[in-house]
C-alpha cells in the first residue's frame, strides 16, 4: 500500500518533520527516504497526535493506519476460518483412507519419487532418485521489477532537485562555450572566455545567493536558488546587450577623467579589459541568449518546487 505522505511534496515533508520537532534530517535526503523517517517517529509516539487542531495535515495518515488495521484482521480472520477448513477436510479424509483400508490390500502401485539410470566408469548400473527441476521464474521477475523501480525511484528523486537542474545547464553552456574553442585551439582566447564564463554565470550568482538568501531559515539551503537565477539572468541580459567593441575604450576613457577630477594616478591595465573582452564577445557568440533562458526556467521551477 503506498504511504499518505507519496503525494506531499518534499518541501512540505520538509516542513512536517521540522513542526514534529525531527532534527538532523539533511537537506539531501530522499523523498522516500524522508517519508520512512516520518512514518517511523509517528508509529514510535504510540498515541495519535492531535489531528483537529494541531496537526489537521495527519488525518490522512491515521485514516490509513486503522483502515490498514481493520484490513490485516479482516484477512486474518479469512486465514483462521480457511485453516480450521482445511484441518476438517484432513480428518474426513484419514477417517475414509482408515475405512477403506480394510477392504484393500497394502499393495501401493504409485511410484514414489523418478529413477535415473545412470552408467559408471566401470559399466556398472546405478539407480539415482531424481529431483525435480524448480525454476523460479515468478522470484525472478520480482526481483528484476524490484531493482527496476528501485532505480526509477532513485532517478526521479535525483533529477527533481534545484542541483541537478542547475547543472544540467551549466553542462550545455559548458558545451556551447568550450565548442569553437577547440576548434580555434588559442590560449588567450579559450583562458578569457572560460574565467569570464565562470565568473559571470556561476561565482558571482552564488555569491549574491549565498549572502542574500531568504530561505536560510525554511530549509537547509546554502545559496537561494530564486537569488542565484535573477543575478544570472540580470547578468546575462547585461552581457547580451552589451557593447563589447568599445567596452576598452570606454573604460580607458572612464579611468583617464576619473584620473583628471580627482588628481590621482591610477594604473591603466588594457590587457586584462583585452581579456574581459575576448571572454565578453566569446560569451555573446557562442552563447548568445542561452544563459537568460536558463534563468527565466530556473526562475519558474524555483518558484514551483519552494
Amino acid at each position: 500500500m503506498s504511504s499518505t505522505f507519496s503525494r506531499w511534496r518534499k518541501v512540505e515533508l520538509l516542513d512536517l518533520a521540522d513542526k514534529l520537532h525531527i532534527s538532523g534530517i539533511p537537506g539531501s535526503i530522499r523523498k522516500n527516504d524522508l517519508i520512512s523517517v516520518i512514518e517511523s517517529h509517528l508509529t514510535r509516539l504510540g498515541e495519535p497526535l492531535d489531528v483537529d487542531v494541531e496537526y489537521p495535515e495527519l488525518k490522512s495518515f491515521y485514516d490509513s493506519v486503522v483502515k490498514s488495521a481493520e484490513e490485516s484482521s479482516d484477512v486474518e480472520t479469512e486465514s483462521q476460518i480457511d485453516d480450521l477448513e482445511n484441518d476438517v477436510q484432513l480428518d474426513i479424509e484419514a477417517v475414509l483412507d482408515s475405512e477403506s483400508a480394510d477392504n484393500f490390500n497394502d499393495l501401493n502401485l504409485t511410484q514414489e519419487s523418478e529413477t535415473q539410470t545412470e552408467s559408471d566408469a566401470e559399466g556398472n548400473e546405478t539407480e539415482t532418485e531424481g529431483e525435480p527441476f524448480r525454476f523460479n521464474f515468478q522470484n525472478y521477475l520480482s526481483d528484476i521489477k524490484d531493482n527496476v523501480m528501485s532505480a526509477n525511484d532513485a532517478a526521479q528523486e535525483f533529477l527533481s532537485t534545484t542541483k541537478t537542474i542547475e547543472t544540467l545547464f551549466g553542462s550545455i553552456e559548458l558545451y556551447y562555450i568550450t565548442k569553437p574553442l577547440i576548434e580555434s585551439q588559442n590560449r588567450g582566447l579559450s583562458f578569457s572566455t572560460l574565467v569570464t564564463w565562470l565568473s559571470f554565470s556561476y561565482f558571482l550568482p552564488v555569491i549574491f545567493g549565498y549572502y542574500i538568501n531568504f530561505c536560510r531559515y525554511d530549509f537547509t539551503i546554502k545559496v537561494d536558488p530564486m537569488i542565484y537565477y535573477l543575478t544570472k539572468g540580470l547578468l546575462s541580459l547585461t552581457i547580451s546587450n552589451l557593447n563589447v567593441d568599445s567596452f576598452a575604450q570606454s573604460y580607458a576613457t572612464t579611468v583617464l577623467n576619473f584620473n583628471l577630477i580627482s588628481g590621482l594616478s591610477l594604473n591603466l591595465d588594457l590587457k586584462f579589459v583585452n581579456y574581459i573582452q575576448l571572454g565578453l564577445q566569446s560569451w555573446q557568440n557562442s552563447l548568445g541568449q542561452l544563459p537568460l533562458i536558463f534563468s527565466i526556467v530556473g526562475i519558474i521551477l524555483t518558484l514551483y518546487i519552494i
